[in-house]
């Protein structure tokens, strides 16, 4: 009866180890669990950044065309305002040129009418002045034919006064020949000096003529 409880002390502590044995297989298989849960995730995370290098290169390069881009776009955006500023210019001097053709068309239509308005004045003018050439002339021929009257009256009003006298009738037998060519050469000169002698020389032969009679 003495032996007997180191027998059952023994299966309580072989049944403990064999409990030990089972928890430590359980905790080798979960940390064996847990391992392969580590690599599992490790893998994971390997891929992970693996694929958050590709990425992050990928935005790096997608960073680098843009700073690209927008260094070509600032190069764009600074000729744009070069252009811009040469386009106002031109638009500008356009204006200019513009107010000046459109000055000179108006200083054109001024000095056109002006033009006009002293063509039509020279016209007035001329047509004045051959009035007035006319009139000067109508007015000089009336005063020569007035003059003319009035000499030959004035020397018709002579001969009746002069008494006849046989000087005179000689003067006038040698006047009759040399009166003609007188009388032609002063009318070369003088018209109607030519004209008022002739004159003179017909009434003084009619008047000699009707002496001549008288003494007959």
């Amino acid at each position: 009866m003495d032996a007997a409880p180191p027998i059952a002390g023994w299966d309580v502590v072989k049944e403990a180890l064999a409990r030990l044995r089972d928890d430590s297989q359980r905790f080798e298989q979960f940390c064996a669990e847990q391992l392969d849960d580590l690599d599992a995730q490790r893998e994971e995370l390997e891929q992970q950044k693996q694929e958050f290098e590709q990425e992050r290169a990928d935005l790096q390069e997608e960073l680098d065309k843009a700073r690209s881009q927008l260094a070509r776009l600032a190069s764009v955006a600074v000729e744009l305002a070069d252009a811009r500023s040469e386009l106002v210019k031109v638009k500008s001097e356009v204006l200019e040129q513009r107010e000046t053709a459109a000055e000179a068309t108006r200083r054109a239509a001024t000095l056109e009418k002006q033009v006009t308005q002293l063509r039509r004045e020279i016209a007035a003018l001329e047509s004045d002045l051959a009035e007035s050439r006319d009139r000067a002339d109508s007015e000089n021929r009336r005063l020569s034919d007035q003059r003319a009257e009035w000499v030959g009256e004035l020397l018709r009003s002579a001969l009746d006064l002069q008494p006849p006298s046989k000087d005179a009738d000689l003067k006038v037998v040698h006047d009759e020949g040399d009166a003609p060519a007188d009388a032609e050469a002063v009318a070369r000169v003088d018209p109607v000096l030519g004209a008022v002698m002739q004159q003179f020389e017909s009434l003084q032969k009619g008047r000699d003529r009707k002496g001549r009679q008288g003494v007959a």
